[in-house]
């Protein structure tokens, strides 16, 4: 498939690389329907041979990538079997991106079918391969299909290297690195590795089904996974729904359809926490209502920036506050899956009673109170504390329930720590890191997902970062939801990443486009310190 031109020309974006060109006249589909296509093919053509092999050979099976595509079209015309030939003449020949953009389809899908198989899969040589991902012209066979001897000695020298590092006792005498998979190899599995295949997940507790229902909530960046659940067939469930008459546009305005209730972002462990227990009655905080910026109006202390504009009477906020709440006990009542993306440690806290603020008392409603209101930043057990009192509450309402922890990648736009912003950063998301990882080292049914990691990388050399080295671009989102669907989603599953539909629990908004619109009260910061600069000169 793909070789040659077919009947009715058709060709698709690739989500890892969607730069690459398109054939003219084509008719584009999306990417989930091609990759269901090959997938099929590799289910019904390799699947049986590896479960053959497997069957009778009574040793580890390794299945070596399939060579990369030739470059140029002239050779493989050249060298064209006879099979691929219509009546004789030589048929028009695919565009190289096109034939590259399917041979990575393809191997993705054999990834799968390997991972699920407990077979080893082998990926090409990187060295085999110009910049472009093609096969580098010293190997191009004088045939159309396949890769000359000396890309087969490359991938032996490859195999003799992987098997003396796994499979053999050294002089000197075992040690435990002796049979590590090739994950545990920085050069193998990191150095080696096209930036875009980087894959940092070893094993991930569980799988996520397409027919269970996704609640997300979080920092900035949990509003990617939100929407690209929502776009790519999974049940994106959404408890707090708007009136119909609101519309799609004003729905999104008043932060319907962001996570799967109103709470806007929740950038901290204690956000989250106090979030539950208010929702279940357990805590009403001493502070009830702030005045909107300028004195118009009102605004809830807890999403400040949920209603444009604000409220116009404490009983209206208050109204909308309860129906808020209402759907929040809703959603965790009704949830399979949570997903949770800790932003922060951070925080401004009412000295009272201890209730935490998503943004600084002043910068979008009430009035700053140093008697009243304190910086707080939280510590690893500060965290660790939260998530855990978090999920007996949660498992005491779903016991059930499947949680998944991701770190936001995204910097700290401003500090209120005596630090640089930068070592502030570090130490915010070093702290979330751990504390993740120890909370679903010590439960059942809760998976850490390494966004952070495939966002921070040096390996993919800061390209996954806008020019402000703090918004993702769409390229780093993609490489996030790749991972997230080859590890989470349940198998089988060929989630289409461009797809634009409505899941059943979600209603028709529209989704941000790019990193430059997510909802995000953390840019209200820097705004405020402008806009006092401006007042004090």
């Amino acid at each position: 498939m793909g070789l040659v031109e077919p009947v009715r020309p058709f060709d698709f974006r690739l989500d890892e690389n969607p730069d690459l060109p398109l054939a003219d006249g084509a008719e584009i589909l999306p990417e989930g329907q091609v990759a269901a296509i090959l997938g099929r093919a590799v289910q019904a053509e390799i699947a049986p041979i590896l479960k053959a092999l497997k069957a009778i050979a009574g040793t580890e099976i390794w299945h070596l990538e399939s060579p990369p595509p030739i470059f140029s079209n002239d050779h493989i015309a050249q060298y064209l079997e006879d099979r691929f030939r219509q009546d004789g003449k030589v048929p028009r020949v695919s565009a190289p991106a096109f034939r590259y953009k399917l041979w990575r389809l393809h191997s993705a899908a054999v990834r799968r079918l390997c991972r699920d198989l407990a077979v080893r899969f082998v990926p090409h040589p990187t060295q085999a391969v110009d910049e472009q991902g093609f096969l580098l012209p010293k190997y191009v066979p004088t045939n159309a299909t396949h890769a000359a001897a000396s890309y087969g000695r490359l991938q032996l020298e490859q195999l003799d290297e992987l098997v003396s590092t796994q499979g053999k006792p050294h002089d000197h005498g075992d040690t435990p690195y002796r049979d590590l998979r090739e994950i545990a190899f920085w050069s193998r599995s990191v150095a080696r590795i096209p930036a875009g295949n980087v894959d940092p997940v070893a094993d991930f507790p569980f799988r996520v089904a397409p027919a269970e229902k996704v609640a997300t909530a979080g920092s900035c960046f949990a509003q990617h996974i939100a929407r690209h659940l929502a776009q790519s067939g999974y049940n994106y469930y959404i408890a707090e729904q708007p009136h119909p008459a609101l519309g799609p546009a004003l729905a999104r305005d008043f932060g319907y359809g962001v996570f799967s209730a109103r709470y806007a972002n929740i950038y901290t462990s204690r956000q989250l926490l106090q979030l539950i227990q208010r929702a279940e009655g357990m805590f009403v905080p001493a502070t009830d209502v702030w005045e909107a910026p300028g004195g118009r109006g009102f605004v809830d202390p807890f999403r400040p920036t949920i209603h444009p504009g604000g409220y116009g009477s404490v009983e209206e906020m208050r109204a909308d506050r309860d129906r808020h709440l209402a759907a929040v006990r809703l959603m965790l009542r009704e949830m399979d899956v949570f997903v949770f993306t800790l932003g922060l440690t951070e925080t401004w806290v009412d000295r009272r009673d201890g209730a935490v603020f998503p943004l600084c008392p002043g910068v979008s409603g009430g009035q700053f109170d140093s008697a009243i209101h304190q910086f707080l930043n939280l510590s690893i057990d500060d965290v660790r504390n939260d998530l855990n009192r978090s999920l007996a509450l949660l498992r005491g309402i779903r016991p059930k329930l499947k949680v998944i922890l991701t770190v936001s990648p995204v910097p700290l736009k401003a500090t209120a720590s005596i630090d640089h912003v930068l070592t502030a950063t570090c130490y915010s998301k070093s702290v979330l890191r751990v504390a993740a990882h120890d909370i679903a080292d010590a439960h059942d049914n809760v998976g850490y997902f390494p966004s952070y990691e495939i966002i921070t990388g040096n390996f993919n050399r800061g390209a996954y970062y806008a020019d402000d080295l703090r918004e993702v671009r769409p390229e780093g989102v993609s490489h996030v939801m790749r991972t997230f669907f080859e590890h989470v989603a349940e198998s089988g599953a060929h989630p289409n990443l461009t797809a634009d539909r409505p899941t059943p629990s979600a209603p028709i908004i529209p989704a941000a486009p790019n990193a430059a619109l997510l909802e995000c009260e953390e840019e209200l910061l820097e705004f405020d310190r402008v806009m006092a600069m401006r007042r004090d000169a």
